[in-house]
């Protein structure tokens, strides 16, 4: 895949895109300090979404979205890069489906 990175003082820090060979985004964020940071998008090869969540330090951390192998959207949070909390799988029309 291609990609755009930002560099300062030799460490990736800024804004980052990640693109297969069509050119469809696959991923979206940000660095800081050469770890992964804020917030961050992932697509799959039809750029349909397929996870959103906040990293800190390089590890998930914070709330998060991400489709599981049935398709449906699951939301719950991340600590320290451990799933924690309760955590909802919906369907597509947001109705919850389990939690």
């Amino acid at each position: 895949p291609a990609a755009v990175y930002h560099y300062e003082n030799n460490e990736l820090n800024g804004p980052c895109t990640i693109f297969d060979a069509d050119g469809t985004t696959l991923q979206r964020g940000f660095y800081a300090v050469g770890q992964a940071d804020s917030i961050w998008s992932f697509w799959d090869e039809n750029a349909e979404l397929q996870a959103i969540g906040y990293f800190s330090n390089g590890v998930a951390d914070g709330p998060w979205e991400e489709r599981n192998d049935d398709g449906l959207m699951e939301i719950g949070g991340y600590e320290a890069g451990m799933k924690e909390g309760v955590w909802e799988t919906q369907w597509e029309n947001g109705q919850t489906a389990a939690k």
